[in-house]
């Protein structure tokens, strides 16, 4: 007997076979499917064995040698799992101090950008003291995020951002910084809004109350409720009351006001909830708010909020929850590019007048009166 000859024999007709069956069945296209036919079984009893879970779903040992053979004589290759897709690690920096009433609407926003899409994202919350940015290592480093957000930065802040360049991409909320990307409410615009709100209701008879410690973002709006009342011959450098951004503060600020002989026909308060310690005051005075005496809020808190007083408060939303979302949105977008963000133009935010009972709806006759001022004062400008 020729055994070699046999062999031989063998060997051509096993070639032949597999080159049938590969003419069929081309590498590119063989699957788990083709593997189960050629062994007579299901396609969840292959996927077990190939998978290495033969043994634990009781599928004997001559199948599993059985379906083994089969894949590798076929050239089957299992597919590789698609990779996970990066985790982005997004530093959000805030001050410690002065966000107390501005956090929830914060918060809102920080949730509903996480919950938008399902790029999966870590957050840190960062809270640091203010105008100390220089001292945060991790944010000057590329190796514990891969970009930040930074929330109501002070001047020195700002300062230490444009002469330092950071390694990650950094969001800068709420304020404007060349170099950076930025999204941000439009504050020259919030104080026009409050300002043509309190000269259609009380003429030139405005008071302002802002608050002392000089935040930036409080400044530019006060800055600008100054230059328009201006604009319209009102000047209200004389009227302008300092006070804490306190429940309490305002009620004080209310009875000095009423003791003094000083209420205004409209009151402009440039932070939150000052507003109502000045109505709780005025009201127990019986002053009617709303009608004897306008109340004009601008709010980084929830809008909402200040709809449950009594009376209930009219506001200028700085949409604080839009500029978070927007401001996490880019910074995650940028950290998945690998972008610093520079060459991108800043994201401004309108604000938005919600009238309520502190302060209503201008009528037509107080719409035209407005008008007729700044025809009036614009050519006293000229």
């Amino acid at each position: 007997m020729n055994t070699t000859a046999d062999s031989n024999l063998t060997k051509r007709a096993l070639a032949a076979a597999m080159k049938e069956l590969m003419e069929q069945m081309p590498f590119s296209k063989i699957s788990v499917s083709d593997i189960a036919e050629q062994c007579g079984t299901s396609v969840a009893t292959v996927s077990y064995v190939l998978s290495g879970k033969g043994a634990e779903s009781r599928i004997s040992a001559d199948m599993q040698e059985r379906i083994f053979d089969t894949a590798e004589k076929l050239g089957y290759t299992r597919r590789s799992a698609p990779p996970k897709p990066k985790r982005s690690r997004v530093a959000i920096y805030w001050p410690k101090k002065g966000l107390e009433t501005t956090l929830v609407s914060i918060m809102n926003g920080l949730n509903s950008a996480i919950l938008f899409d399902t790029v999966p994202v870590s957050i840190a919350i960062c809270p640091y003291e203010a105008n100390n940015l220089h001292l945060e290592d991790d944010l000057w480093s590329s190796r514990v995020y891969d970009a930040a957000i930074i929330i109501s930065a002070g001047a020195g802040d700002l300062a230490t951002l444009s002469k330092r360049k950071t390694k990650i991409p950094v969001v800068i909320h709420n304020r404007l910084l060349p170099g950076y990307p930025c999204v941000s409410v439009d504050q020259e615009a919030a104080g026009r809004i409050a300002a043509e709100q309190a000269v259609c209701k009380a003429g030139d008879d405005i008071g302002l109350v802002i608050n002392p410690t000089p935040f930036l973002g409080l400044t530019q709006r006060g800055t600008a409720i100054s230059r328009t009342c201006q604009e319209y011959g009102v000047d209200i450098h004389s009227r302008t009351f300092y006070c804490e951004n306190d429940i309490d503060a305002g009620y004080e600020l209310g009875i000095r006001m009423i003791r003094s002989h000083q209420v205004p026909k409209a009151i402009i308060c440039t932070y939150d909830i000052v507003g109502f310690g000045l109505m709780r005051a005025l009201i127990e005075a019986n002053y009617k708010v709303g009608s004897d005496v306008q109340i004009i809020n601008t709010c980084t808190s929830l809008p909402q909020f200040f709809a449950k007083s009594t009376p209930s408060m009219t506001v200028v939303d700085l949409k604080m929850e839009e500029i978070t979302h927007r401001a996490v949105r880019l910074a995650i977008d940028l950290a998945l590019r690998h972008l610093d963000g520079s060459d991108i133009r800043p994201t401004i935010v309108a604000p938005q007048i919600i009238y309520r009972e502190s302060s209503p709806v201008p009528t037509y006759e107080e719409i035209e009166y407005l008008k007729r001022c700044k025809a009036v004062h614009s050519t006293d400008l000229i």
